[in-house]
């Protein structure tokens, strides 16, 4: 399969055929097997359970090895500056996502991952594990381009990585009908001290 690049807008863009069919399937498989746990949204008192904001269910799974086999693929479509930083890795660990019918992840903004003082996170990298329900896009509020400021929905499609600014306004929309399946993980971007 060809990967397809395709820029949205400033800092949000999106590669077709990320990942095979295959991968997708087997991605799902590894979710569901080692089980889903609420999801929490990170505030100031830490992580809280708000269904009112999120009410999916997620798997976290720490892998380096994983992660640098997602790096190899990405690397060469990423900022290779943002913000006076060089693009480094990406963050090993991974959450799978999974919206029944009726969940969303409302209105928020990503928080950026500091592993050192040396390095952070600027960029979300999130794929669609499948694409048979309804509902279930991406969202974005205000999002600069040539043209003004726009509102968009990106449309799932299976094995599409999508690639976007943490601080970009978003929302994961509610599924109406059947099971949404999603991976997402952190862009790191390094000063080159120090690590």
């Amino acid at each position: 399969m060809t990967f397809i690049y395709k820029k949205l807008a400033d800092n949000i863009f999106q590669v077709d055929n990320f990942l095979t069919q295959l991968e997708c399937k087997e991605y799902i498989e590894l979710a569901e097997l080692n089980g889903m746990k609420k999801a929490t949204i990170n505030t100031s008192n830490g992580a809280v359970e708000n269904n009112s904001v999120r009410n999916n269910t997620r798997f976290t799974y720490d892998s380096v090895e994983f992660s640098e086999e997602l790096w190899k693929r990405m690397k060469r479509y990423l900022p290779k500056t943002f913000n006076a930083r060089k693009v480094d890795s990406l963050n090993s660990r991974i959450q799978f996502y999974r919206y029944d019918v009726g969940q969303k992840f409302d209105w928020h903004v990503d928080g950026f991952y500091t592993p050192n003082p040396f390095t952070t996170s600027y960029f979300t990298f999130f794929v669609y594990l499948n694409d048979d329900f309804k509902g279930g896009g991406t969202s974005f509020k205000n999002i600069g381009t040539d043209e003004g400021f726009i509102d968009f929905t990106v449309q799932p499609k299976a094995g599409t990585a999508l690639f976007f600014y943490h601080r970009y306004r978003h929302r994961g929309d509610e599924v109406i009908k059947g099971i949404k399946y999603a991976m997402r993980s952190d862009v790191l971007y390094s000063s080159g001290f120090g690590v």
